[in-house]
């Protein structure tokens, strides 16, 4: 349901409606910052290990220059510092929370805060765990879509493009339903930067949408 759901919102925020409505009444705030922590962990992942592929890449994308910085060098900021303060307060949200004054009359915020109040540490690492174990699957996936369709590249350099157009992707809000245009937009121009035939890469990221969405 909240695949469903999430095909036709703004970064499949749906997913959180799709969800929540199977939980009965007194659950669904917990539910909710449940969810909102498992999309805040897979996108720290998404982060992290983009921005590590960046460094392994640098000196193939170091060809190109926008205002004197190279490509690799903007994302790598933008995803280094996006790293930085989600996981800062990811990890660190019990002592953010306990430290901003809230009416008490705000009986919402009251509700997530003390949801999240439930969240302890342990917990968050098996969370980013899991996200990194659901993150490597998907990029095998794709690694493996794209061998099959007769990609001819290092088993690294092929990594590195996977791991790079997820991060280009995560980073832009834009609806599921939509996002097999962007996906494969994004994907045209990371993958063709390095001369991978546009054929091979529309055939493995529309197979992973398939197999992994639809």
């Amino acid at each position: 349901a909240g695949i469903s759901l999430g095909i036709f919102t703004p970064n499949r925020v749906g997913e959180y409606a799709g969800r929540l409505m199977f939980l009965p009444k007194p659950e669904r705030w917990r539910g909710g910052v449940a969810a909102w922590i498992n999309r805040l962990s897979q996108m720290l992942i998404t982060l992290i290990v983009g921005t590590l592929a960046l460094w392994t890449l640098k000196a193939e994308l170091a060809t190109i220059t926008i205002h004197g910085w190279t490509p690799w060098r903007y994302i790598t900021l933008l995803a280094g510092i996006s790293s930085v303060l989600l996981g800062g307060f990811l990890f660190a949200h019990p002592w953010i929370l306990k430290r901003i004054p809230l009416p008490k009359k705000w009986t919402l915020t009251q509700m997530v805060r003390q949801s999240m109040d439930t969240l302890n540490i342990p917990q968050l690492l098996e969370v980013n765990l899991l996200s990194l174990a659901r993150y490597a699957v998907v990029s095998i996936q794709y690694v493996l879509l794209l061998y099959a369709f007769g990609l001819e590249a290092s088993i690294p350099l092929t990594f590195g493009m996977v791991t790079l157009v997820f991060l280009i992707k995560s980073l832009a809000p834009i609806a599921s339903v939509v996002e097999l245009g962007i996906r494969e937009a994004v994907a045209l121009t990371v993958m063709g930067f390095w001369g991978v035939p546009y054929v091979i890469i529309l055939a493995g990221t529309l197979s992973l949408y398939v197999i992994n969405l639809v």
